[in-house]
């Protein structure tokens, strides 16, 4: 019986760039050293980590207007890296800078504490968006919000802002999944560990212009763009074995989907079985996310009650699908459909889900 993974990171990995992470594990090809000793400074890494760049630049359709990092600490630390930076940014103006952070769950509440230790922030409301092109925005304030909240499977689409307001996005769980044209932006960032491979390791993509004023603030070096821009990405020993599954899969994605239009169609197909069997089910299985928000990374329902969400999880695995438990804060199920999840495994947990309310349905 073949094993789905439905947790929403670490996600599951694709067959084959586990094969190969697995054969580097013992030996990396043409070298005589393992993936787990390889010094960082060595040249095969240096093309491994440039080679990197190169297709992530690829598929997101990068020009020459931004840069691509990569960084420790996950989407935690560019919380506050961020704040930070546009902290000291308003300073070197003599003026104080204000965050406006539109909202719309869990990672988007993480950021905005993060945020107020640092700066004033302003708390948006997502129930209404027509007014973002009136706020009060100076140069030297910012605009952040997360595109796809995880534990709620909530997706936001790219607000419309002036275009000398800095536009900032958390695209942790969705980016690789769908179309976005990054110009806008002056930074995105995401963990790796959904569409990028394994857990370790940030990208962060940002705006050329943005980091030339970096290199002039005072800020320490694990949180200065700049720096990591400066030393590419290796101001200390990087994850080697994070970039190179980031790597391979950039890799992957390239050579067997060809673009992100390719991947997004994929997506819309798998969400839509979820989201159909969820609405046709009599209200057996319930979305807490009005339509046009609903998430095609991490679809989220619940059961009429948590003894049959248990029930639902047990026999789930039963049936080889796996890590469907909802997030500890929000409860229900989760099922995240990442790049890796093909559509095969939607299928059987659409089926499972079909056959399960029909069993269970009088009983409720």
């Amino acid at each position: 019986m073949r094993r789905y993974f439905f947790g929403a990171g670490p996600s599951q990995i694709f067959d084959e760039v586990k094969n190969d992470l697995l054969k580097a594990i013992v030996q990396i090809e043409n070298h005589p050293l393992s993936i787990l000793e390889i010094y960082h400074r060595d040249p095969w890494f240096t093309k491994i980590l440039e080679s990197t760049k190169e297709q992530i630049a690829k598929l997101l359709n990068i020009g020459n207007s931004h840069e691509i990092l990569f960084m420790h600490g996950g989407a935690t630390l560019q919380m506050s890296a961020i704040p930070f930076l546009f902290a000291e940014r308003a300073q070197k103006m003599n003026k104080k800078t204000r965050g406006y952070y539109l909202v719309s769950g869990f990672f988007g509440e993480k950021a905005l504490i993060e945020a107020k230790k640092f700066i004033e922030v302003k708390t948006l409301n997502i129930n209404d968006l027509s007014w973002l092109s009136s706020l009060p925005f100076q140069k030297q304030d910012f605009f952040y919000y997360v595109s796809n909240e995880t534990a709620n499977g909530f997706y936001l689409p790219a607000p419309s802002l002036p275009s000398e307001v800095p536009l900032l996005a958390d695209m942790t769980s969705d980016l690789f999944s769908r179309e976005i044209n990054v110009e806008p932006y002056s930074i995105i960032f995401a963990s790796a560990q959904k569409n990028l491979g394994l857990s370790g390791l940030a990208l962060v993509v940002i705006k050329k212009d943005l980091l030339i004023e970096a290199e002039k603030l005072i800020i320490p070096s694990p949180l200065n763009y700049f720096s990591h821009f400066k030393e590419n990405s290796l101001i200390n020993t990087p994850n080697i074995f994070a970039i190179y599954g980031a790597y391979l899969t950039s890799k992957h994605l390239l050579s067997h989907f060809g673009n992100l239009k390719n991947i997004e169609d994929l997506n819309i197909k798998k969400a839509a079985l979820l989201y159909e069997i969820i609405d046709n089910s009599s209200s057996f299985y319930t979305s807490p996310v009005n339509v046009p928000y609903r998430s095609i990374s991490n679809v989220i329902f619940f059961l009429p009650s948590l003894e049959l969400t248990q029930v639902f999880l047990k026999e789930a695995e039963k049936k080889g699908l796996w890590g469907l438990k909802g997030y500890r804060l929000v409860g229900g199920i989760r099922a995240s459909l990442y790049n890796s999840m093909p559509i095969e495994g939607v299928l059987a947990l659409r089926d499972f889900m079909h056959l399960f309310s029909k069993q269970h349905a009088i009983k409720t």
